[in-house]
């Protein structure tokens, strides 16, 4: 792709007149659209170089980091797409290029709150929604909300399957990586939300709750029928493509309303883990006795190899009860005080969620619960993952494998 502003106008310039047909076009004439277009758009009255063009051309041939264009010159001097139907209007966007324009989209958000920049919140959304699934080409690659394997769930209502294509796997990685978070948009259809919320609303309604945060722990052991709900094959794919030897350790359905109550203002990261039994193990602190298992903190590589994930079961946004995250925090070695008190000067960034969305981050990413103002009830999945087994002596406390053999231990 384009390194710079002229560059890119330069490409477009040439693709416009490769794809016209009805001329053919030297290299002198492709020389002379780009000295117009350049004093056209920016003012530069220069005839571009010869050795400028024939690099452009070069560059648009190549498939990285360039366009792959079919570029072809028949009797040595007229140029064409051997494609008559190529443009590179229509390929992929790059890594490089992926990666830029979603941080383009993260500053134009911390101008969400500002009054003439109001108006255009949905724009941003949908230019995120756009970046991630621009230059999607081969349908085998579109995975859409599907059915579980008890045929359970159908589409009513036709809603748009996910492209989960090579560009949004690779942001996926780079944003996971680097940021610690990323949100997908919704990767279950409305009727697929609808059972699971029946299925909870009926065990909260059969069965009795505290006043806790967490509406249901141990969710797959409590309530088995969502397993082949909520691992559906789009969030199976995703988190194949993360860690394939991801497993459930430890699954709860939480509720915005009460969490914005209790933990509002309040950073944190995700440092605990629960196990069956309390073994002195070095590396293994803070031990804390709770309902028929016992909390700890595991060593930082045992947390660096997780992931959190959470499913809106709710469109969730900041005035009610969206996650406030510092993205890059998780790649630092901080100190308490640094994490209950982050830096003034630090603006995180607001998680809002579609209903059926998806959002993924590392549990050492400082994150708080923005305060609920609108009063009313957004569930949400919250799934903590990992990767490594624990030491011998030690017992996860629930052990739920991901796949088409599901067990619980």
């Amino acid at each position: 792709m384009a390194g710079n502003k002229k560059a890119l106008i330069r490409y477009i310039t040439i693709d416009k007149c490769l794809r016209d047909s009805n001329r053919r076009w030297t290299l002198n004439d492709l020389i002379t659209a780009c000295s117009e277009a350049m004093y056209h758009y920016e003012g530069v009255d220069k005839r571009v170089s010869k050795r400028t063009i024939q690099m452009d051309l070069q560059h648009m041939r190549s498939e990285e980091p360039g366009y792959n264009a079919p570029i072809v010159v028949s009797k040595k001097k007229f140029y064409s797409y051997e494609d008559p139907t190529f443009s590179i209007m229509d390929t992929p966007l790059t890594e490089q290029d992926s990666q830029q324009l979603t941080e383009v989209v993260d500053i134009l958000k911390q101008y969400r709150d500002f009054t003439y920049f109001q108006g255009v919140n949905g724009l941003v959304q949908q230019l995120e929604n756009e970046i991630l699934t621009l230059g999607h080409s081969d349908p085998s690659s579109v995975i859409p909300a599907i059915e579980n394997t008890q045929n359970e769930v159908e589409d009513i209502n036709k809603q748009s399957p996910l492209l989960l294509n090579e560009q949004r796997l690779s942001a996926l990685d780079w944003k996971l990586r680097e940021r610690g978070s990323y949100i997908f948009p919704p990767i279950y259809t409305q009727n697929e939300i609808k059972l699971i919320t029946e299925h909870i609303d009926k065990y909260l309604y059969e069965n009795s709750t505290n006043n806790s945060s967490s509406l249901i722990h141990s969710l797959f052991q409590k309530i088995p029928e969502l397993s082949p709900l909520i691992f559906n094959k789009n969030l199976t794919t995703i988190l194949n493509a993360v860690d394939i030897d991801l497993f459930v350790m430890k699954a709860a359905v939480v509720d915005t309303l009460s969490l914005g109550d209790q933990r509002a203002n309040n950073w944190r990261e995700d440092i605990t883990i629960n196990v069956k039994n309390s073994t002195p193990i070095a590396g293994y602190t803070d031990w804390r006795e709770c309902d028929g298992y016992y909390n700890v903190r595991p060593p930082a590589k045992l947390l660096k190899h997780g992931l959190v994930i959470r499913i809106h079961l709710e469109e969730t946004i900041e005035e009610n009860g969206a996650l406030r995250i510092l993205p890059g925090s998780h790649k630092k070695k901080l100190i308490e005080d640094e994490v209950y008190s982050p830096p003034i000067n630090r603006f995180p960034a607001i998680a809002e969620v579609s209903s059926g969305g998806l959002h993924l981050m590392k549990p050492l990413l400082v994150h708080s619960t923005s305060y609920n103002e609108m009063g009313n009830s957004a569930k949400v999945i919250h799934i903590a993952l990992n990767s490594l087994n624990l030491p011998r002596g030690l017992d996860w406390a629930e052990k739920h494998e991901i796949g088409m053999e599901r067990s619980y231990h």
